[in-house]
């Protein structure tokens, strides 16, 4: 849809930006501001997106048809890049998706951005940070009371048990 991410944070709004970030990003890679990025910069541009240098030389790899291409735009690297994450494994994918990766990573990336003098990406990941790390420590959080109130209703069940037992001799 149109006008940029959805106000309830949905996969498209997510996607939409993601895609502004990512534009970002490739400007800094744009050759001589042609709108291109050369293909031998590509693994780069994907590891500056937070991405793994294997899959960036993959998008590079299918993106150069055999050496013959030399430029691509921001929309092919996007959708080359989309293309072959939809077509990893799936152990790959589920690493990638625990909390504790995403928080390495978005860390990582915090650095990297730092690094190059790039401030204000720097600050967003690190508000984004401190939002997953404090939505995982909630999560957690919950998971603690969750098994303690199970455990408090067996020591209880028991207890009842016992006391049936106790009455009944």
């Amino acid at each position: 849809p149109k006008g940029g991410p959805s106000p309830n944070g949905g996969p498209d709004g997510e996607y939409q930006g993601q895609i502004a970030s990512i534009q970002q990003i490739f400007a800094h890679f744009d050759h001589e501001s042609t709108g291109k990025v050369r293909i031998d910069r590509v693994p780069d541009l994907i590891t500056s997106l937070g991405r793994d240098l294997r899959l960036g030389k993959e998008v590079a790899r299918q993106m150069s048809a055999g050496g013959t291409v030399d430029l691509v735009t921001f929309e092919e690297v996007v959708q080359k890049l989309k293309r072959v994450e939809e077509t990893a494994p799936v152990e790959a994918e589920a690493e990638t998706t625990t909390p504790l990766t995403l928080l390495k990573r978005l860390h990582a990336y915090r650095k990297r951005c730092e690094s190059n003098g790039e401030y204000v990406e720097a600050q967003k990941a690190r508000r984004k940070y401190e939002e997953l790390r404090a939505k995982e420590e909630e999560r957690q959080r919950r998971l603690v009371l969750q098994a303690q109130g199970h455990e408090m209703n067996e020591v209880e069940q028991a207890q009842k048990q016992q006391f049936l037992g106790f009455s009944a001799a």
